[in-house]
């Protein structure tokens, strides 16, 4: 980290803590007197002038003193330069393991060769470069040297490069896809699955995006509530109509209401219906009158159905029509939009041909979501961004690979005839949509983003 982010971690440091003195109705000095602490060094804390180790100390105080959880007053640290971050092949090299497991004869042999990727401490990438170590001479799902692992808790979406077979396993049926260079796929979270090569003269090696969403966004908490009350939580998708009713029963209970109080309240707005029969299917009028009452937007009692062709989706190169951007008029690049699934709308991945030589600056991207970038071609690309103002350039080479956070412009150029082949991968930032939701319609955003008073004068 350098000087500058370090100063500007320590004023957001100062702002998150005087926003939550703020939501603890505490002065800078109420909070002295109470943790028995000097002033001014809070004071100087509050104002992002202080050292970590005085903020830390600081922050262990509160957490004994005060009902809050330690880890709501430290914020991520920025491990990236300038809002971007570069690891290069050499650096991927050096992690590189390789793990065993049985073969069709109960022995170990290599399957595959692990190498990290760009990882951020700000983001819920966990991306890898994998090498099929493992031969077949088929196709079969059930072939004895396929061993197929438990599944996991991250979401993947996967880059094939090479002649690798995929496959993956559900409600006991075993499955596999013929895949190579441009194909891809969407991996539901603890869907079993593997990947072996069926051609031991050519390269064959994936790159796994692995990564987190909502769910572990809320591990802690979830941890904390254990199984039983985290079961009450699951919907049964596998009925909309009961999936709706559970949702009603869900909010009915938030308002410490019941049924029959429904349907008095119901009747008073002059609506006439039945919410006693639990297994109707309930109309777009009668879902109006009911979220009415409940003070929810109708689509809070709709839930979406999974389809179970969506739990592993594989989509093949040749099936995608690439795209000039940002015009065919002056194409800049050759996208292919890859696999993706309606139940992750903000997980975009694509295919990425650089064309264009252009040296001049057009800021051709900016979008709201952590962005991963791996270079799988064999021609090095200039990889240019502003941050605060101030244009950027780097290489990314053959095999480097490139976190970006949300909202930094930036552009991708060859830098000779060769085109640059790029791998991209967008997921969504903490800032849900109920998120963006609510900071919209908050009256000092300014405030929200960085607290800079007191709550009275």
């Amino acid at each position: 980290m350098d000087d500058t982010t370090r100063k500007n971690q320590l004023k957001a440091q100062g702002a998150l803590i005087l926003s939550e003195l703020n939501d603890l109705k505490r002065t800078v000095e109420s909070c002295a007197k109470e943790i028995k602490w000097d002033e001014a060094v809070i004071q100087s804390i509050v104002d992002g002038n202080s050292e970590v180790e005085t903020v830390n100390k600081f922050i262990e105080t509160c957490s004994e003193y005060y009902p809050i959880n330690k880890s709501q007053l430290f914020l991520l640290e920025n491990d990236c330069d300038k809002g971007i971050k570069i690891y290069s092949l050499e650096e991927s090299k050096k992690s590189s393991r390789i793990f065993q497991r049985s073969n069709r004869h109960g022995a170990k042999s290599p399957y595959y060769e692990y190498r990290d990727t760009v990882m951020s401490k700000l983001s819920y990438f966990r991306p890898e470069w994998i090498k099929q170590l493992r031969f077949v001479s088929d196709n079969d799902p059930n072939n004895p040297d396929v061993i197929y692992n438990n599944g996991h808790f991250m979401h993947q979406v996967t880059f094939f490069v090479g002649p690798v077979n995929f496959y993956y396993e559900i409600d006991g049926i075993k499955y596999c896809e013929e895949m190579n260079t441009g194909d891809s796929n969407y991996i539901t979270p603890f869907y079993p699955h593997s990947f072996t090569t069926r051609d031991q003269s050519q390269e064959a090696y994936i790159i796994a995006v692995t990564f987190g969403a909502n769910v572990k966004r809320s591990l802690k908490e979830i941890y904390n509530l254990g199984l039983e009350r985290m079961k009450q939580y699951v919907l049964k998708l596998e009925n909309k109509h009961k999936a709706t009713q559970s949702l009603v029963d869900y909010h009915l209970a938030n308002c410490r209401m019941n049924r029959e109080i429904l349907a008095n309240l119901l009747s008073e707005k002059g609506y006439s219906i039945d919410v006693h029969d639990t297994n109707k299917e309930l109309s777009e009028l009668e879902l109006k009158g009911i979220a009415e009452i409940l003070k929810v937007d109708v689509l809070d009692l709709i839930p979406f159905m999974a389809k179970s062709s969506e739990k592993v989706h594989v989509q093949k190169e040749v099936e995608t029509q690439a795209f000039s951007y940002p015009s065919k008029k002056e194409p800049h690049y050759a996208i292919k939009a890859l696999a993706s699934v309606v139940e992750m709308p903000l997980v975009k991945s694509s295919k990425i041909k650089v064309l264009s030589t252009s040296k001049e600056f057009s800021a051709d991207f900016k979008t709201g979501l952590h962005s991963y970038v791996f270079n799988y071609g064999s021609s090095p690309c200039i990889f240019s961004w502003k941050y605060q103002e101030q244009l950027y350039h780097k290489t990314l080479n053959p095999g480097d690979s490139l976190y970006i956070q949300p909202f930094i412009e930036h552009q991708f150029r060859k830098q000779d005839e060769d085109s640059p082949k790029l791998y991209c991968v967008g997921i969504p930032a903490e800032i849900t949509l109920e998120t963006q939701k609510e900071l919209s319609r908050l009256k000092d955003i300014q405030r929200a983003v960085f607290e800079s008073k007191c709550w009275f004068n």
